[in-house]
């Protein structure tokens, strides 16, 4: 009888493996022949909407086929527009993103879109060049890759998609779905763009439905932005959350995969340009101390920071930043601290330091307005791991910058671009177009040509209207707790739309909050000068008049203004305080 061999468990391990892979292989290829194809990324398992109407909609004009932005979405999108069926030599290309991409504080006409689309038809004529727009005001990642669910119809070229700033404005909520996928992480990707996961999620989809009863925890969003600081007055709402923050990530690298697989089912090139973000010139939204900070540690804390107050104050830049250093191994987590540090090294002429101190109060911040690091991190790994090209704009705008810093230099606010700085991100993405083949500039295509579309832009720009949008920014940063940003941003406005009652008003009203009475004053006059029926900036001018102790003046403007509203109660409040102030007669005679 012949001895039987005995496999050792190495090589039983080792066939029994190879028997799984043969097996999984024969039954992709199998499934892939009788049509079965992924679709892991043609939803968003974690958020939905409550309704879908369309972003661009046919025109009414019947002589051709073209579509138009819906009226009801001119809310939070340009007013676009392009022929239905692309025309054979057009290169059709979609700009994504938030209120950056849109142009905000303006509009489409500065925005980078615009300069983009400009230079292409001038450096080459041989194609037709369609750049469209279409940023969507606080619009997210997710709301971003849904959209690109209705522009596949429109036979893209290209998607350049500026995302990463909005991710935190809506309120969500992650469930079990969540986790389990995270628990994942390197594999679920993989898995999850087989045929052989396909067919398990359509066996088993709507028994899990039925169980759940909720859909697989999909959370739904109305159709359009609901964002938190709408319901809030400021950002106090907010606070610190790791779970969710991390999630939030998590999220945020789904949609940028969903993004490139949409693209790629509607045979589109995409680019990813990393979002950038005001460090230098913008204070955190707000802060919050570490959780198990004790009472004692938290004094110790604050002494230190009162210190180096009086010390920055004095000039004495050394001894404050000592101060802060210790206060910073007291708690790290606080994000005004880490800012604080930055305009004290940034004094210094410690500019690698500064930089490093700025980012991380972007990082810490609780109101998370500004894409932390992580999330720039996130953009550059997603587009490496899958071959596609990132501009990393983030980093561009920290060479352009001045001392390598960006401030007020490149950025209206704290993420919104100044015109230059929109000009320059298109140029970026020009050159990329042209080293990738693209473009191919003709012989006419030169510095000159560029000066030329930068004349016809700028030619292009109302003054007023551009002072009335810095004007509305002011109000939104100053509703929003940001002061000091909010006053710069108002006298800006004021250069550019002077002669606007309402943006002396909100001039005056800035500098009223921040004690400049006689100047306040001064624009509050020439507000009820334009507009005699003001009363709103009657009531700062009372109120100032009230502090300046000149009672016949305070007395004579808070009259005027219930005259003309009679039911505004805060006029009477006012009155009232005129009344109990102001001094009497006999008091006069008493004195004399």
């Amino acid at each position: 009888m012949k001895t039987k061999t005995k496999l050792s468990l190495k090589k039983k391990v080792l066939f029994s493996l190879t028997t799984c892979v043969l097996f999984f292989l024969t039954l992709e290829l199998f499934l892939n022949v009788c049509g079965v194809q992924p679709t892991y990324y043609d939803n968003d398992p974690f958020v939905g909407y409550s309704s879908n109407s369309p972003l661009f909609v046919a025109s009414n004009n019947h002589d051709s086929a073209e579509m138009v932005t819906a009226a009801n979405k001119l809310v939070f999108f340009n007013e676009q527009h392009f022929p239905q069926d692309k025309p054979a030599r057009t290169y059709r290309i979609f700009c994504l993103g938030g209120s950056t991409t849109y142009g905000r504080p303006y509009d489409h006409h500065t925005s980078f879109s615009r300069w983009l689309g400009e230079y292409l038809q001038a450096a080459d004529p041989t194609r037709d060049w369609e750049v469209i727009n279409v940023g969507g005001i606080s619009y997210a990642s997710y709301r971003v890759a849904a959209l690109m669910e209705e522009l596949n119809r429109y036979s893209p070229d290209l998607y350049i998609v500026y995302t990463g700033h909005n991710e935190f404005l809506e309120l969500r909520t992650y469930g079990q779905q969540m986790d389990s996928q995270q628990s994942l992480a390197g594999l679920s990707n993989w898995i999850g763009q087989t045929c052989t996961f396909e067919l398990a999620e359509r066996l088993f989809a709507d028994r899990d439905e039925q169980a759940s009863g909720n859909f697989g925890q999909k959370q739904i969003l109305p159709e359009e932005v609901d964002a938190i600081l709408d319901k809030t007055v400021g950002p106090e709402t907010y606070t610190r959350d790791k779970p969710l923050w991390q999630r939030t990530l998590k999220h945020f690298e789904f949609n940028l995969q969903r993004m490139e697989h949409l693209a790629d089912k509607a045979s589109a090139e995409i680019l990813f340009v990393t979002a950038a973000s005001n460090i230098r010139d913008f204070s955190p939204f707000k802060s919050e101390h570490r959780a198990d900070l004790s009472v004692d540690e938290q004094a110790q804390w604050e002494s230190l920071v009162h210190s180096a107050n009086v010390s920055s104050q004095a000039e004495q830049n050394e001894e404050a930043l000592g101060s802060l250093d210790k206060a910073l191994a007291i708690d790290d987590r606080h994000a005004e601290l880490h800012y604080q540090r930055g305009r004290l090294l940034d004094r210094l002429g410690k500019i690698d330091a500064a930089c490093a101190a700025y980012q991380r109060a972007v990082d810490e911040d609780v109101c998370p307005l500004r894409a932390p690091s992580q999330f720039q991190d996130v953009v550059r790994q997603v587009a490496d791991e899958t071959d596609h090209r990132v501009i990393d704009f983030e980093r561009l705008i920290h060479q352009w910058a001045k001392n390598g810093i960006p401030g007020d230099d490149l950025f209206l606010d704290h993420v919104h671009l100044t015109i230059d700085a929109h000009h320059r991100l298109a140029a970026e993405l020009f050159q990329h177009l042209e080293d990738s083949g693209t473009v191919s500039p003709n012989a006419s295509w030169s510095d000159l040509s560029r000066q030329r579309i930068a004349q016809q832009i700028e030619g292009e720009i109302d003054t007023a209207q551009q002072g009335k949008a810095l004007r509305n920014l002011a109000q939104v940063l100053s509703w929003a707790g940001k002061h000091l940003e909010a006053k710069q941003l108002a006298l800006q406005a004021i250069q550019l739309a002077g002669e606007d009652a309402h943006t002396n008003f909100v001039a005056g009203h800035m500098l009223y909050q921040s004690g400049e009475l006689e100047q306040a004053a001064s624009f509050l006059q020439k507000a009820i000068e334009l507009e005699p029926n003001h009363v709103l900036a009657r009531l700062d001018l009372a109120e100032i008049y009230l502090q300046q102790d000149e009672w016949e003046q305070a007395k004579s403007v808070i009259e005027e203004a219930i005259q003309l509203d009679p039911e505004r109660q805060q006029s009477y409040v006012i009155l009232e305080k005129v009344l109990e102030n102001e001094p009497s007669e006999n008091s006069d005679s008493a004195g004399l």
